[in-house]
């Protein structure tokens, strides 16, 4: 769209904007990418992969200076 001033400034931001943000600022596609999620984390859940998901996640990081140091898993961040 054009006007006697030049291209609209929407349209230029748009035109601008990375492919990545039209994505995310789709409604539908970003539910399918939850309904894919939730049905991935089921299909996780229920396979003998869970155990293996269980170990890695309570796995501990460590973050230390000195003598000061904190830990925390996966699961808890």
């Amino acid at each position: 769209m054009t006007s006697i001033y030049g291209d609209c400034p929407v349209i230029r931001r748009i035109e601008a904007s990375p492919p990545s943000r039209n994505v995310t600022s789709n409604g539908t596609i970003a539910a399918a990418v939850m309904v894919i999620a939730a049905l991935v984390a089921v299909a996780l859940a229920n396979s003998s992969a869970y155990e293996r998901l269980h170990e890695f996640l309570e796995v501990p990081l460590l973050l230390g200076i000195g003598s000061l140091s904190v830990s925390i898993t996966l699961r808890l961040s």
